[in-house]
């Protein structure tokens, strides 16, 4: 299950590809109402988990866990191309309407899901400083416990402590700080992530228990999430939003649906052609998540202007949504890979491509 180059495993960017083609597909506007809320009932924590399962202690204990460079790489990750794609996103919502306010930067840089939709921009972007936040905690929480005998059993007690504190904080009409609330909540499923990466990938080598853990996973994932939906005041679970309805369905939901996307990432590892389009998909959610939403929406509206039945308009949305998002991604990287929160190369970077070539 490990790709050689780098020691990549090549499962948790596969999960990341389906995790990201579900988010196009649930923004799809003519989606079926119930796969949107079946999707929207993991989807989000299923990021959060892969990012505990990615996380390796040695390696970051022999980096010296929460450095400089440590937050200096993940600024240049995740709070840059956040801000400048809000920016962008603001100045063409501004042109648009004809009408701007400073206020929209302050609601832009206090990062909530709400902030980014009041100063015109892109709400999707609330994931990357919330992300950001989750990742900085994490690490921090390590680095604390690293030395401790019973580190496993702190971290799951821990973990506890952010669950109950993501689910009840009071709520903020704008939400919090970079969606400093949702980031508790963000933690709690790194290490959740974390804890069960041993025994999730030695289960996984089994594959008939394999095949079947992803058929109970599919079961009760869907009994489940719909049993949740009459405790949730909005049409759909939203992370973003804090919209959880009852607790424990929440976070059954999030691990169930982020076991199953896991599961059937293994499944896929043995389909190659497939697995490396959805892997290649998963080493490029940035680029896929500023931008695939308008493009998504203009496409649906367009398909119901000419009268393209809704399950063709949905699918050839998505695909032409991921395929203009990586288009763009490819022009825009050239020029300005920051936005995407990749280093520019060096001269000497493209003398070696040149060379390998």
């Amino acid at each position: 299950m490990e790709i050689q180059s780098g020691g990549r495993k090549e499962y948790l960017d596969i999960a990341k590809g389906i995790g990201i083609l579900l988010m196009v597909l649930a923004h799809c506007p003519l989606v079926y109402n119930p796969i949107k809320q079946w999707i929207y009932s993991f989807h989000m924590p299923l990021f959060f988990f892969v990012a505990g399962m990615v996380w390796n202690k040695p390696s970051h204990e022999k980096r010296g866990f929460f450095t400089w460079k440590f937050l200096y790489d993940k600024v240049l990750r995740l709070i840059i191309p956040c801000f400048i794609w809000g920016i962008v996103y603001l100045i063409i919502d501004a042109v648009m309407k004809r009408s701007f306010s400073p206020r929209y930067f302050a609601y832009l840089v206090y990062g909530s899901q709400a902030g980014f939709r009041k100063a015109g921009s892109l709400s999707s972007l609330w994931f990357l400083p919330c992300m950001f936040l989750s990742v900085c905690a994490f690490e921090v929480i390590q680095q604390t416990i690293a030395k401790l005998k019973r580190g496993i059993w702190v971290l799951c007690c821990v973990s506890v402590v952010f669950a109950v504190a993501g689910l009840f904080l009071p709520r903020l009409s704008n939400g919090y700080p970079w969606s400093t609330d949702v980031a508790f909540l963000g933690v709690t499923f790194m290490m959740w992530g974390y804890l069960t990466k041993n025994a999730f990938e030695t289960e996984a080598k089994k594959e008939n228990l394999t095949a079947l853990l992803l058929l109970i996973g599919l079961l009760a994932l869907s009994l489940t999430c719909f049993l949740n939906l009459p405790y949730v005041s909005t049409n759909n679970v939203d992370m973003a939003g804090r919209h959880t309805g009852n607790p424990l369905l929440y976070l059954f939901n999030a691990a169930a649906g982020s076991a199953l996307v896991l599961f059937l990432s293994v499944f896929l590892c043995r389909i190659q052609k497939l697995a490396a389009f959805c892997a290649d998909l998963g080493r490029k959610t940035i680029p896929i998540l500023v931008l695939h939403k308008p493009i998504v929406r203009v496409l649906n509206r367009m398909g119901e202007m000419i009268g393209v039945p809704s399950a063709i308009s949905v699918i050839l949305s998505v695909a032409a949504a991921v395929g203009a998002s990586l288009l763009v991604y490819w022009v825009v990287r050239k020029i300005l890979p920051i936005a995407f929160g990749e280093k520019p190369k060096k001269p000497s970077d493209h003398r070696q491509e040149a060379n390998a070539l």
